[in-house]
């Protein structure tokens, strides 16, 4: 496997690992078991995506470091400070598709730094 393929599979571990930690955060938020179930779905493929690409790459001898820290920290505080004022079913949906957005504008922006 050639290092650009090895930094976009990398890409794709730490963009599914930020989902991951997202979505479970907004698990413990909603109420609403309908979001709740779409939640659900969303975590699995992210698990599954991320299950494959780290595949990938240990097979040829690769490992992705975690997801900094402060990456993290700074993604549950922006959560917190909007369900602060608004945990409704729609404003955690609208924060899932801003999440999303910014997962593939990542990785678009992999793809581009790769090629």
């Amino acid at each position: 496997m050639d290092s650009q393929t090895q930094k976009l599979l990398g890409a794709v571990v730490k963009n599914t690992q930020m989902r991951q930690t997202t979505l479970n955060k907004l698990i413990g938020i909603t109420k609403d078991a309908e979001l709740k179930k779409k939640i659900h779905e969303q975590l699995a493929t992210h698990e599954d995506i991320s299950n494959r690409a780290r595949a990938m790459l240990a097979a040829d001898g690769c490992e992705v470091k975690p997801e900094s820290a402060m990456a993290k920290m700074s993604a549950q505080m922006g959560i917190a400070m909007k369900t602060m004022r608004d945990a409704s079913s729609r404003n955690l949906a609208q924060m899932m598709l801003e999440g999303n957005h910014m997962g593939v504008t990542d990785l678009t922006m992999a793809i581009k730094e790769a090629e």
